[in-house]
């Protein structure tokens, strides 16, 4: 008999795809930014997924385009009710719709773009062939041990982010366009970062347990970062908001991380691409 686990696993993110349905019962308020930014954020977390299955694992064909474009779309239909009830049916459905899509698409292409790099530098998602024996650290070296470049990319980005965050807290205002293009740049970069990461920690070799603390520590300290960078006029804030928000900005990537476990316990790994057959992760594995 086939598992039912696969099913619950899609019946889980359908429920998630659901989500942007509370943007129409959270009020309008400062202090509910936190919810109405979760509720918004959650797609997006499948968007990443999407984006892994998209790049990262073989056979890309149309149907892999057919089956995205079926997803992306029926993940706007929820954020498009959710924005037509709370307009009160001020904004035209359609046109709703179509904004919520191209901006789905834009967001997908990004992170494939980087996920295209990733693919180039490390190699691919595959169900590895025979016994896996990776659950220790079996390398020579240590869990956290890198190269310089690798340092030397670490220091760029954290340098980049802190760059970001004073243009986006400029004292122009929210409505400059300097201060909204900082602001959606350091949206990306954060989305790229936590993305990266999650797949590191889940579908590296050994044991996951060091990297996911690694990988949620990050993953809070760029929530707060974020919840900084766009709150810089509301001084009236309380400590409660920045902690909720970083604890907001970490649920994309808490989504990211089990769904991707999810395909580790069925053998899944992140190899180079001769280390793998030409295993393709389907929707749903048994």
């Amino acid at each position: 008999m086939m598992s039912r686990t696969p099913y619950t696993f899609f019946a889980v993110h359908v429920a998630l795809a659901l989500a942007p349905l509370g943007m129409a019962f959270v009020p309008l308020t400062v202090a509910a930014l936190p919810l109405l930014w979760l509720v918004a954020l959650i797609p997006l977390s499948q968007i990443v997924l999407l984006s892994v299955w998209l790049v990262l694992t073989p056979r890309f064909g149309v149907r892999k385009i057919i089956a995205t474009m079926g997803v992306l779309s029926f993940l706007a239909i929820w954020r498009t009710i959710a924005e037509y009830v709370v307009s009160t049916g001020s904004t035209s459905i359609g046109w709703s719709f179509l904004a919520t899509v191209y901006m789905y698409l834009a967001f997908l292409l990004f992170l494939c773009l980087v996920m295209a790099g990733l693919r180039r530098k490390v190699g691919t998602i595959g169900r590895i062939a025979g016994p896996i024996a990776d659950e220790g650290e079996s390398t020579s070296h240590g869990p956290f041990q890198y190269s310089l470049f690798a340092l030397l990319v670490v220091s760029s980005t954290v340098a980049l982010i802190l760059s970001l965050v004073q243009t986006s807290r400029l004292p122009d205002g929210p409505d400059s366009m300097v201060v909204i293009a900082a602001s959606v740049a350091l949206m990306f970069l954060v989305f790229a970062i936590n993305m990266l990461t999650a797949i590191w920690a889940a579908l590296g070799a050994g044991r996951p347990s060091r990297r996911l603390v690694v990988v949620f520590f990050v993953s809070i300290v760029l929530g707060l970062t974020l919840a900084s960078a766009m709150s810089h006029d509301q001084s009236g804030l309380g400590w409660w908001f920045f902690v909720s928000s970083s604890l907001t900005w970490a649920a994309p990537t808490v989504i990211v991380v089990l769904s991707l476990l999810f395909f580790r316990r069925r053998g899944y790994r992140l190899a180079p691409s001769h280390a793998t057959p030409s295993a393709e992760i389907p929707p749903a594995v048994g």
